[in-house]
């Protein structure tokens, strides 16, 4: 099995458009594979980040403690919908990094990025605003669910 992945990739390989030899298709693995590593990590900053957000939205003495009524949640109000609109552009950045890795695999220009229509915009757009609601909502309802539970903080 291994032979034949490395045949059709061998093939592909040298039916890519590319002038100048063995440095340009190696040239082209290069950027791919540092644009897929960069993808990747900017994927796992996001995650953590998230996995962050939530934490600090159930742990009841952040920025202004909870325990005060009205202006603990107010933090978390500013903060959590801050961090998650980090977390919509990190994954963003590694969604684009992937589609450029894709691009340049297929023989692409790494300088020119291939465009992107309206309407997968405009769904991306959507799917960053709901994740920013739903994170922030998340981390609010942790933060109750937390101070629910330890009542002393």
């Amino acid at each position: 099995m291994a032979t034949s992945k490395t045949t059709s990739r061998g093939r592909r390989l040298r039916d890519l458009p590319l002038k100048g030899g063995s440095k340009t298709v190696r040239r082209v693995l290069l950027e791919r594979r540092t644009r897929v590593r960069r993808g990747r990590r900017e994927r796992a900053v996001a995650i953590l980040l998230a996995l962050a957000l939530l934490a600090y939205g159930a742990f009841p003495n952040d920025l202004v403690a909870d325990t005060r009524p009205g202006v603990g949640l107010l933090d978390d109000l500013v903060v959590l919908p801050l961090g998650f609109w980090l977390v919509v552009l990190l994954l963003e950045r590694a969604q684009r990094e992937r589609r450029l890795a894709r691009h340049v695999a297929e023989g692409g220009d790494p300088a020119a990025a291939p465009a992107v229509g309206s309407g997968k915009r405009r769904r991306e757009r959507l799917r960053g605003a709901v994740l920013i609601v739903a994170g922030t909502a998340l981390g609010l309802a942790a933060g109750y669910l937390g101070q629910q539970l330890f009542p002393g903080g």
